[in-house]
């Protein structure tokens, strides 16, 4: 008895529709796409996301974060990617300890990644970006409310 072989599918895009990688970086294009996109968000107030993911062109760990699910922010590259588990783990630990309100102690922390990268981050190729939007809730870091105890 032999098995019928599926008919490939020529016009599906898999699981997830295929939506547009949104690339912005003036303040207003930013500020439009969150007041866009918050109300649906997968991350909820007090929820940050972090993580590091090897770019597939240049083989270097790149740490992003995201603060609604739908925006990923590159941070630093490194070689190696224990360089980049550790300033994934530094993240979550400002996070935690409810730095992440205070923005002139985000701004000297994003400088402070800056310094230690290896390189500039680069852009992520939309499939990865995507992936990363599907995987978003693994990522959670809880945040304690504004003005509270962590």
């Amino acid at each position: 008895m032999s098995k019928k072989k599926r008919p490939k599918s020529t016009g599906s895009t898999g699981k997830y529709p295929k939506r547009p990688v949104t690339v912005v970086s003036e303040p207003k294009e930013r500020e439009a796409f969150y007041q866009a996109t918050d109300e649906v968000a997968p991350l909820g107030p007090n929820q940050i996301a972090a993580g590091a993911v090897q770019h597939p062109d240049t083989g270097f760990w790149q740490v992003w974060i995201s603060t609604n699910g739908y925006d990923f922010t590159q941070l630093a590259a490194f070689k190696e990617q224990y360089k980049a588990t550790n300033a994934v783990e530094l993240i979550k630990k400002e996070v935690a300890a409810g730095n992440f309100y205070d923005e002139d102690l985000v701004v000297a922390f994003y400088l402070f990644l800056e310094e230690q990268s290896d390189e500039k981050p680069r852009m992520l190729p939309e499939d990865l970006v995507r992936k990363l939007g599907r995987d978003i809730l693994h990522a959670v870091i809880e945040a304690p409310e504004p003005g509270g105890t962590p």
